[in-house]
């Protein structure tokens, strides 16, 4: 079972060999793990979990220096901006169920459903890709996910919201580019 330094090495590695400065990484709990850019670099937030065996660490770390590679990870004011004209969206989805509820007297059960719908459109255009690009940076760099371990417990929104691949279109990510 790997160690918390073994991550930590194996990320700061991953970084370098890419130019990517890392300014430091923390554990917290969850199912994988978190990237974001600060001023001193990039912030990798992982979890415990992925510490099961090797090549689950490893796909995990580089599935997150990944997003910090390809430019998905982004300092907090950064994602403001680049979330606006989506939840600018949102509204608009959300307004006009208002709207109707209003005046064609439809339950007010339809917002929340509204919302929801909503949401998952925008998660499968906007963060659904990136999550791909990921997994594939992950395999170009010897942590392809069919190696890795599935995690342990769903998340309970991925049935509704799919933000995140299957674990085993993950996996067939990670055949696809060793067979290429």
């Amino acid at each position: 079972m790997p160690s918390p330094a073994d991550a930590e090495r194996w990320a700061t590695q991953l970084a370098a060999s890419h130019g990517v400065e890392l300014a430091g990484i923390t554990w917290a709990a969850g199912t994988g793990g978190a990237a974001r850019m600060a001023d001193a670099g990039a912030e990798l937030v992982l979890a415990p979990e992925i510490l099961v065996d090797v090549a689950t660490m490893r796909f995990h770390v580089a599935h997150e220096v990944g997003h910090v590679v390809l430019g998905h990870a982004r300092g907090r004011r950064q994602q403001l901006r680049a979330a606006a004209p989506y939840l600018a969206a949102g509204g608009a989805v959300e307004l006009a169920a208002i709207v109707g509820a209003a005046f064609w007297r439809w339950s007010i059960v339809v917002l929340p459903i509204a919302f929801v719908i909503t949401l998952a459109v925008l998660a499968r255009r906007v963060v659904l890709p990136q999550e791909r690009a990921a997994d594939a940076f992950a395999a170009a760099n010897r942590a392809p996910a069919w190696l890795a371990s599935p995690p342990a417990k769903a998340r309970l929104m991925a049935r509704l919201i799919k933000t995140h691949p299957t674990w085993a279109e993950r996996s067939a990510c990670g055949q696809r580019s060793a067979v290429e």
